[in-house]
């Protein structure tokens, strides 16, 4: 229960090999159309800006869905934290599980879903793209094998997707690193009164809470 989900996104087959324009899902050729993009002005330059104009929304789009998970894995180290410290079967105990399982519907119905909805959108437009560029290649001396678009298709999907996960990454390390910076101030903060028995339980608490969050830092989404 102490760990957020490993995330990933499958990059389903091609799907628009041997389709003319009129066969295009309604959704890319609205996009050709938006960029006008045509096979009797064809421009890679063009081409490759509304790719990184595609992947630019695509990174603001998914910032918000970020910034929530990454502090819904905040809340849950909290959690997880504080679980350790509490007996099973008692109120606070059954509270924290709760909301924890609060937590983690939001995270699989909702969070998940909006990001992964994301991708898929990213990756239509792309495939889109990629079936323009062929499309205006075809019975050309320029002519790409399926192979060849395969690769290309791969070469620039994939630095962008790896990249918006990559943010993802440093943006939950950032967060954990500035959390366990503060818990180790105040873990090495001279207590006010060393013989104090409330000072002593703080002092023991904030040990444990600093090596379970070292702990789960270390740990894989």
């Amino acid at each position: 229960m102490s760990t957020m989900p490993h995330l990933g996104h499958p990059v389903p087959p091609y799907p628009y090999s041997g389709l003319s324009f009129e066969e295009l899902p309604l959704e890319a050729q609205n996009m050709l159309n938006c960029y006008v993009l045509s096979a009797d002005s064809y421009d890679p330059a063009a081409v490759e800006e509304v790719r990184h104009q595609r992947a630019g929304r695509l990174y603001r789009n998914l910032t918000g869905v970020f910034d929530a998970l990454v502090t819904k894995r905040r809340e849950v180290v909290g959690i997880n934290a504080a679980l350790q410290t509490m007996q099973p079967g008692r109120p606070e105990y059954t509270a924290a599980e709760d909301t924890y399982v609060r937590i983690a519907r939001h995270v699989y119905h909702e969070l998940l879903p909006e990001l992964h909805g994301h991708l898929d959108r990213f990756i239509r437009e792309t495939d889109a793209l990629v079936w323009f560029e062929q499309h205006v290649r075809d019975g050309t001396p320029d002519a790409v094998s399926e192979e060849e678009r395969e690769r290309y298709r791969g070469n620039k999907m994939a630095p962008v997707i790896e990249g918006a996960f990559d943010l993802l990454f440093r943006l939950d390390a950032a967060v954990v690193m500035r959390d366990l910076e503060n818990l180790e101030r105040e873990v090495r903060a001279p207590p006010p009164s060393p013989t104090s028995p409330t000072t002593r339980k703080k002092a023991v608490r904030l040990t444990k809470s600093f090596e379970l969050l070292s702990s789960r830092y270390n740990r894989n989404w």
